[in-house]
């Protein structure tokens, strides 16, 4: 499975941070690519998914074709165009599924199921079962779900969507889904709670950014199936920026060294401002960060090679 988090900061920047591991019958792989950036004429959107890779590849790879022909063709859309066309497209491919299903186990489509002529009374409940997708096997190919995050003309906003449902529009700050979405939550519900009325409206870009990879640590530590390199990424008034692998990986070391007590909250933040500002290079930072408590250098090191104490 896998966890993704999203969050809106303020007006105009909001930020998503996903882990990277997927999974067949057999195998487990810790290089998934889960973030898609959707962007034109000031319209930026990140969308990430959870579920079957394969249908969530094939989903977000249409979402992406789809709206860059919108490009091409001089056509401006909003946020919840986004969650629209995604919802569109996964609940064709669900439509497209159940129907391959009635032709290749019944020889029907879905509009003589539905209909029943020509169905042997025998078939009819299992019919039904495969044209309502209540199958076990069937409902759990279908359980995929989507989270859109993005701003447009009229700010900041952030959608659930689900295979074969209508989006959802999420009224608070931030949402979490996939297997690793209850220790996520725990940690990003805290972090807002801990935030000002007034505050939770007006988040920072860096604090904000350390929740959600927070909330990632978390859930990577606890949850079966949730692992590998964070893939980060955030928007601003100027634009998408997702950081590369390496300093998505520094990025979470700096989180969790801060919260271990090795280094200051403020010198794990100020890394990570100049990984997502762009304002210092990998080496840079873990010079900056990292030697800058030379007593504490070896200790961090062993922290993060997994030893305690």
């Amino acid at each position: 499975m896998t966890a993704i988090n999203a969050m809106k900061f303020n007006e105009n920047e909001g930020g998503m941070v996903t882990d990277s591991q997927s999974s067949s019958t057999m195998r487990k792989y810790d290089f998934a690519d889960k973030v898609i950036p959707i962007k034109s004429n000031g319209t930026y959107a990140l969308t990430g998914g959870s579920g079957h890779a394969d249908l969530l590849y094939e989903a977000t790879s249409a979402l992406a074709k789809h709206f860059a022909n919108e490009v091409t063709e001089g056509k401006t859309y909003t946020v919840s165009d986004i969650a629209e066309a995604l919802s569109g497209i996964a609940t064709g491919m669900k439509r497209n599924m159940i129907d391959l299903c009635l032709k290749s186990k019944f020889g029907i489509d879905t509009s003589t199921a539905i209909s029943g002529q020509g169905v042997g009374p025998h078939l009819i409940a299992e019919i039904k079962e495969a044209l309502t997708a209540s199958v076990q096997s069937m409902a759990e190919r279908f359980n995929n779900g989507f989270i859109v995050i993005g701003k447009d003309s009229e700010g900041v906003s952030l959608y659930q969507v689900w295979m074969g449902h209508l989006p959802n529009k999420i009224p608070q700050p931030y949402w979490a889904i996939g297997s690793g979405s209850d220790e996520s939550d725990k940690v990003l519900c805290s972090f807002v709670k801990d935030q000002s009325r007034e505050g939770r409206k007006n988040i920072s870009l860096v604090p904000g950014m350390a929740a959600l990879i927070r909330a990632t640590n978390a859930a990577s530590e606890i949850n079966p199936g949730v692992g590998g390199t964070p893939t980060i990424s955030y928007f601003d008034q100027k634009g998408i920026v997702i950081l590369g692998e390496e300093e998505s990986k520094l990025a979470t070391e700096l989180i969790k060294i801060g919260d271990a007590r090795l280094t200051s909250t403020f010198a794990a933040e100020r890394g990570l401002e100049a990984l997502l500002r762009k304002t210092g290079s990998v080496d840079e930072v873990e010079r900056e960060i990292f030697k800058h408590t030379p007593l504490l250098y070896d200790k961090i090191m062993r922290f993060l090679r997994g030893y305690r104490g």
